[in-house]
């Protein structure tokens, strides 16, 4: 019985920590492309895509048929929202 507790409990905690890195890398990714990307689950692990790969990827029918791209969004474990810029000078800040 604790045994089993013991198990759960690590499985967690290896969950939650690769749940962390892909937030972390999710943000990284977005900040540097200004694409918005998502984590989601696949095969029980949480992996980062682009929105742009899912749209790739539900046109080619990987997904059931039926599934769209706002029904992955809308269950995706955590989005990116990427700051849009106004102008080049936004981009660029000076150290002065």
């Amino acid at each position: 019985m604790i045994f089993k507790a013991m198990i759960k409990a690590i499985k967690k905690r290896i969950f939650n920590y690769r749940f962390k890195k892909s937030v972390e890398k999710a943000k990284e990714a977005a900040a540097a492309t200004g694409r918005k990307h998502m984590v989601i689950l696949f095969k029980g692990r949480p992996v980062v895509i682009t929105k742009q790969r899912i749209n790739h990827l539900v046109r080619t029918r990987r997904f059931a048929k039926g599934v769209s791209t706002a029904d992955i969004e809308r269950q995706a474990l955590y989005v990116t929202s990427p700051k849009f810029y106004t102008s080049k000078t936004d981009r660029h800040v000076s150290n002065q």
